[in-house]
């Protein structure tokens, strides 16, 4: 059975059903903790909340991007669409970037802001939701992660550990409110100016990859030798005179001329072409195209 993206499903469910998933739990963490925040419970909650809202954003632009990114190949993009699905990160990081810089300098300057918190109710609450924030987020991790494995998707595995950075985040805020309870009052300033950092570095975690993403490039060359052996262990092929490898996104695209016997008969070049691209989408997952040009000894 394939999803709207047209992945095959797995046990965790279809690709698209993964990010939904992921999107809903983080955008509930937001929810939760931006709202806390605004209430007046802590600004190191809203903080933490806005890191949250980072990964929700991160997966709803990564499932628009998977869509935009699984559309045919036509003459105009003869690669396909793939590196398509980066695109939306980029806009999502700028919000997010900006928010967080606006955090970190207004936890640099507002020092006065800052003041000593006595034990409460008000303090339970927080870390209440703290609490369900790291236990949130590392649940989402570990759903991500193992999704990730089934899919061989580096974009799954990427937005996995977008919630392990903010289970880390979290527990900074516990750390600050605990301390903040007995009498270390500054401690909030400082996790606010770190959680900002950590949000501020998530997102340029996400330019990199996407990027790259948008950058196309060759293989690397233990991964070019692999295609070697695969294409020269089918009967039938001498040698590879020439291979060209191009990584679009997640798709590896391959342009092979294959040296075969000059006394081979036309039906059978055929047939080893056909043998040819047949191990290699076998042997590779990601491999979305193959176009093989043939010359004799």
């Amino acid at each position: 059975m394939t999803d709207l993206t047209g992945k095959q499903s797995t046990t965790t469910g279809s690709y698209d059903h993964v990010i939904w998933i992921s999107f809903w739990g983080n955008l509930g963490l937001a929810i939760l903790k931006l709202g806390m925040g605004i209430l007046g419970y802590s600004r190191l909650l809203f903080a933490d909340g806005l890191h949250s809202s980072a990964n929700a954003v991160v997966f709803i632009a990564s499932l628009i991007g998977v869509i935009a990114g699984d559309k045919p190949q036509d003459i105009t993009h003869p690669y396909g669409h793939h590196r398509a699905r980066y695109i939306p990160s980029f806009t999502a990081c700028l919000i997010i970037l900006a928010a967080a810089c606006y955090l970190l300098i207004i936890g640099i300057r507002d020092v006065k802001w800052i003041h000593m918190t006595q034990p409460g109710l008000t303090n339970i609450i927080a870390l209440l939701v703290v609490i369900v924030s790291i236990l949130g987020n590392e649940l989402l991790f570990r759903y991500g992660t193992y999704a990730s494995h089934e899919f061989d998707s580096a974009l799954l595995r990427s937005n996995a550990w977008n919630n392990r950075i903010n289970t880390f985040s979290s527990a900074v805020v516990l750390i600050s409110l605990l301390g903040t309870m007995v009498g270390f009052w500054r401690l909030e300033q400082l996790a606010t100016m770190i959680v900002a950092i950590i949000i501020i570095w998530t997102c340029m975690r996400m330019f990199q990859r996407a990027f790259e993403g948008l950058m196309s490039k060759a293989l690397p060359a233990e991964m070019t030798d692999k295609i070697k052996r695969i294409v020269e262990s089918v009967k039938g092929v001498k040698a590879i005179s020439s291979i060209k490898t191009q990584l679009a996104g997640e798709k590896i695209y391959l342009d092979l001329l294959v040296v075969m016997d000059g006394t081979i008969t036309t039906d059978n070049a055929k047939i080893t072409v056909n043998k040819i691209r047949e191990s290699l989408f076998q042997n590779l997952k990601k491999v979305e195209q193959v176009r093989v040009g043939l010359s004799s000894i």
